[in-house]
């Protein structure tokens, strides 16, 4: 064996010890507490949500050791359960991991229910949630309705991201949240004549006109 070969060969062993250990470190899944909302098998899938995403790694900023990749196999099989997971998820938004709610956020935009916009809209008026999970809660809530609000001027010297989107939903909330209901397919606006104007729109203008004669019926 060469001088370059035993070299290589220690190389190696190091490298190989080094990720080992880096994956040992790596936090595994803990259940957490999140109430009667929340059956094991459900909360498993909801724990998997921290590892659906992986940014790349690299070597001292550039040399890229491993790619990162989305899993979307827990995502799929929570969304695959419709609207009885939607419970689940609203809880989870209170767990101690920001990968796993910010999964959440985005999977109740999958998810259409009354349910779902209002643990939306009561994140990004929660002082406690970070910019991630206002992004993802607006991106959910235009996922839903179909677009999202004017916006509401500019955003003041002092006022936080978060605090700009809850302004922007804020109008629109106040005056449609009685009228948010349940369909068979989803959710709509219910109408005074008793019809239902189906979400999402195309734009936001159609939510302006309610005898667009696009109804569905309620459950």
């Amino acid at each position: 064996m060469t001088r370059t070969e035993r070299i290589g060969m220690v190389l190696l062993a190091v490298f190989s010890v080094a990720l080992i250990g880096m994956f040992a470190l790596w936090p595994s899944p803990t259940p957490h507490d999140t109430g009667a909302a929340c059956d094991e098998e459900m909360q498993q899938l909801i724990e998997r949500l921290r590892y659906a995403s992986r940014p790349d790694i690299r070597i001292g900023g550039e040399a890229l050791l491993l790619e990162g990749h989305y899993d979307p196999t827990a995502a799929n099989a929570i969304i695959a359960k419709g609207r009885s997971a939607v419970p689940c998820l609203i809880q989870n938004l209170d767990h101690p991991n920001e990968d796993v709610r910010r999964h959440c956020l985005a999977l109740l935009g999958s998810l259409p229910s009354r349910g779902s916009m209002n643990a939306l809209i009561t994140t990004l008026r929660n002082p406690e949630a970070s910019e991630a999970e206002a992004d993802m809660a607006n991106a959910s809530l235009i996922e839903l309705v179909g677009d999202h609000p004017p916006l509401p001027g500019e955003r003041g010297p002092e006022e936080t991201w978060r605090e700009y989107l809850s302004r922007m939903w804020a109008p629109w909330w106040q005056e449609n949240k009685d009228r948010i209901v349940n369909t068979e397919t989803g959710i709509g606006l219910k109408n005074a004549d008793g019809t239902v104007t189906p979400l999402p729109v195309d734009n936001w203008d159609e939510l302006t006109r309610p005898e667009d004669g696009r109804h569905a019926s309620e459950d």
